[in-house]
């Protein structure tokens, strides 16, 4: 059995509080040896801190997603610089953090809290998780300018050129449930050509559900239907896929190797 890691997981959202549990049990059952949970703002740092701690399967990441912004003032970057401070050992990465063409905030705003994130993440030598809706130039043109050469844009349903920006900036990117629907041919084709050593497996449950299961909600359990996605569009073996990508997550969040 090929062993994964989830690299893109809100699993503290609410829609796991009845079988969280039951659902870390699956999916270790499953190879999931490892969930990265990102954080959306000040409302879920000390939640996921704590649950990280609780589940050692769980890492966690600490920032402000775009789509949250109009819940900060600068004041929580403030907190943010602290807390990546004082908890440097226990925190994988700064994020989610990005950009949002379709967010009530402003660019300049967006803007402005993207780049407070990046600095934070270089001064602190962690990589960043990515956030992109329709900003891919603008995200790649910030993050190069920020000097960030770590991270991953999570999620990513953009062209092969559109990856090939991020992969030249040393970023990795994020192979979802986008893969499985049909339709989603640019981002397909994109994935089948970008290089193995630029890809991460997610999730990014409980949203994003996979191809047969709209509606429904996404889990880590899901991560080997993904896997098996991804095997069936690249030229490489699995075996060989499952160990680069494998390694891709470890070294992107300074993980300790798993015992696989």
């Amino acid at each position: 059995m090929a062993t994964y890691i989830d690299s893109h997981c809100h699993f503290d959202f609410p829609d796991f509080d009845d079988d969280r549990e039951e659902v870390l049990r699956k999916a270790r059952e499953l190879g999931v040896k490892r969930i990265i949970a990102p954080s959306v703002g000040v409302q879920n740092w000390a939640r996921l801190s704590q649950m990280a701690a609780h589940y050692d399967e769980l890492n966690f990441a600490l920032g402000i997603h775009p789509l949250y912004l109009y819940e900060h003032s600068v004041f929580h970057l403030d907190e943010l610089a602290e807390r990546l401070r004082t908890q440097r050992a226990d925190i994988s990465a700064v994020g989610e953090c990005g950009l949002d063409a379709t967010a009530d905030i402003g660019f300049d705003v967006q803007r402005f809290f993207l780049r407070e994130q990046l600095r934070m993440a270089k001064a602190s030598d962690l990589s960043v998780i990515l956030h992109s809706r329709k900003t891919h130039s603008q995200l790649a043109r910030l993050v190069k300018e920020s000097g960030v050469k770590s991270g991953v844009v999570h999620a990513f349903s953009g062209s092969y050129e559109e990856g090939m920006q991020y992969v030249k900036l040393g970023l990795k990117i994020g192979v979802g449930g986008v893969i499985t629907y049909d339709r989603a041919q640019k981002t397909r084709k994109a994935i089948s050509r970008l290089p193995l050593k630029s890809l991460l497996l997610e999730t990014d449950a409980p949203d994003m559900p996979l191809c047969g299961r709209q509606g429904r909600r996404n889990s880590p359990e899901l991560i080997p239907q993904i896997f098996d996605a991804l095997c069936a569009m690249r030229e490489e073996v699995p075996e060989q896929i499952s160990d680069i990508v494998l390694q891709n997550t470890i070294e992107t969040f300074g993980l300790p190797n798993l015992d696989v």
